[in-house]
């Protein structure tokens, strides 16, 4: 295997190193100022850390990773694939922030080879270097090409308009790129059943496992993975291809039932009174509107046309048009069973697969009567997703590495919670910053008061609760809540959104329009009486705190200050009470 595809392993390195070096040249740049806290530049990458600091602390399931209460409970999403990186923790003896950013090199360059290899397999394997070259350039597609179809966006860093906020996505730890890995192990297995005349049991236990995994971590992965497997058993079906039709049965069966612990944990949350709210606050819907992906469709047209003009079937475009047709299927499944959950997180296994089968079809298509074309063709992807690739992690960390240098002095809380503080203690922070608003659970062992992850089977009228005490916090009054509401509409929503999408969020709309006379009830109650409805010991004042708002809470004794930021004892005013 080394030998045959030394140079993709080549390439891998260099792709992982590009997705990496970020984070390398900030942790050297800092010196002995850096103080454990890396670049966090992408979508819920510190909650990523802190649900693995959770499993580190004794709550495996992490039911509810922010908050003290509902510990024991069954968890809305069982976190899979974070034990991974805990047991990778164990295994090296590392931090888990070390962990994670070592998945930032390892994880693109797995996904870019299993990419490479399963474009090398459908091409059959050829011999010659085109060959290889062109399954690089799918790699290389697939993992650092990946904003190539995003069109407006490449418009407005052309026009200088935009440019981008977060580091590539598969940098970004547990999913998709642990969906992506899983996608592209269980393909590679499937196509491997299908094109050899033997198939060795190891082989269907391999993919039946991948399929287990997908199903016990990314609903996503999982779909299209079931769709794709479902469209070869129907071909198999069709040719009266029993053999198949039994491994695809076995694989499929055998899938769920490895995956039984992650159903019994979702049988049983679903039994729970706020199992149903939740669901629809992390994307469930219920539609049988259809949807189609732009993308998906450019792809399936030059794939019908291409295919016709060649007018040849062969098993390479089968598992094509069983990819193609699979992505359809999870987009719209709704149409059918009536439950859409959240579709727009397809596109990041649609595009991988789209790209694949465009570079197939050059290759099969293409390259036999135009092998100049071809070879250009392939040279300006590899460039173009060169190009783009390294502009996002350079642009992004120009943008926001001044942001973390200076962040690095916060983390004196970090380092006195973690010294001082009692194991499972709540602190109660002022701020909803994107990188405060996890930091405490993310880097030490405490958990948070009031926090805007609603992923979570927590009481509706704790949400209410929470957003009431933040606005209390920072001095919001019953006059000045309307003109705040107005101003801050999108932060009511993150805290207390009942649906993920605003467009059809009416009970959203009625709850808004109460807001200001609950909140002006809420206010007359005693303020530390309310904070004591849950458990608390710390209040964390990002940004100051007003005389009167320290004399309701009872004057807290002050344990650290660093700059605007005051960490205060509440564990002493709540026993003096």
């Amino acid at each position: 295997m080394i030998e045959k595809h030394y140079t993709a392993l080549i390439a891998s390195l260099y792709v992982g190193l590009i997705c990496v070096l970020p984070q390398i040249v900030f942790v050297i740049s800092l010196g002995s100022a850096y103080r454990g806290i890396p670049l966090h530049q992408t979508p819920n990458e510190p909650a990523y850390l802190a649900i693995m600091h959770e499993i580190t602390d004794g709550h495996p399931l992490v039911a509810s990773f922010p908050y003290f209460e509902y510990k024991d409970t069954y968890p809305l999403l069982p976190p899979t694939l974070s034990f991974f990186y805990v047991a990778a923790s164990i295994l090296f003896n590392i931090g888990l922030v070390s962990v994670l950013l070592a998945s930032k090199f390892v994880f693109p360059a797995l996904l870019f080879f299993l990419s490479y290899l399963l474009i090398y397999r459908l091409e059959g394997e050829p011999e010659g270097w085109e060959g290889k070259l062109a399954a690089i350039a799918g790699g290389v597609l697939v993992t650092l090409g990946f904003d190539l179809v995003d069109y407006h966006l490449l418009q407005q860093i052309f026009q200088g308009i935009a440019s981008p906020d977060n580091f590539l996505i598969w940098t970004r730890p547990l999913n998709p790129i642990g969906g992506a890995l899983l996608l592209f192990s269980f393909l590679l297995c499937i196509y491997s059943l299908i094109e050899k005349r033997e198939r060795p049991r190891g082989r269907v236990v391999l993919a039946a496992l991948f399929l287990a995994l997908m199903i016990s971590s990314y609903v996503f992965s999982w779909t299209l993975s079931l769709a794709v497997l479902g469209i070869l058993a129907l071909f198999a079906l069709f040719r009266r291809d029993w053999d198949e039709v039994k491994i695809f049965s076995v694989v499929g069966l055998l899938g769920s039932v490895l995956a039984l612990p992650y159903w019994y944990i979702v049988w049983s949350a679903s039994r729970l009174p706020d199992y149903a709210g939740a669901s629809e606050r992390i994307g469930l819907l219920y539609t049988h509107a259809s949807v189609f992906n732009k993308f998906l469709l450019a792809v399936s047209l030059v794939f019908a046309l291409s295919s016709y003009l060649a007018r040849q079937f062969p098993l390479w475009w089968k598992f094509a048009l069983a990819l193609l047709l699979g992505s359809f299927i999870a987009y719209n499944q709704q149409v059918i069973t009536g439950i859409d959950i959240w579709h727009h997180h397809f596109v990041f296994y649609t595009i991988p697969l789209g790209y694949i089968v465009l570079m197939l079809l050059l290759w099969h298509h293409l390259r036999p009567p135009f092998p100049r074309l071809f070879l250009v063709i392939t040279s300006l992807v590899i460039a173009a997703s060169l190009a783009l690739g390294i502009f996002v992690q350079t642009a992004v960390y120009t943008k926001w590495a001044p942001y973390y240098r200076e962040f690095q002095g916060n983390a004196a809380v970090i380092e006195y919670l973690n010294k001082n503080a009692p194991h499972d203690c709540v602190v109660l922070q002022n701020s909803n910053e994107r990188l405060w608003a996890t930091l405490v659970p993310a880097f030490t062992q405490c958990n948070l008061y009031v926090s805007r992850e609603i992923e979570l089977l927590i009481p509706r009228e704790r949400l209410l609760h929470n957003y009431f005490v933040f606005l209390r916090l920072r001095g919001i009054t019953p006059d000045t809540l309307p003109a705040y509401l107005q101003a801050h509409t999108d932060e009511v929503y993150g805290y207390l959104r009942f649906q993920i999408d605003h467009r059809t969020d009416t009970q959203f709309a009625e709850l808004f329009a109460r807001l200001p006379a609950e909140y002006r009830f809420f206010y007359g109650k005693d303020f530390r009486a309310e904070l004591r409805r849950y458990k608390l010991d710390y209040i964390l004042a990002v940004t100051p705190l007003s005389p009167p708002i320290l004399r309701e809470l009872g004057n807290p004794k002050p344990l650290l200050t660093r700059g605007d930021i005051t960490l205060y004892d509440f564990s002493v005013v709540v026993s003096s009470l």
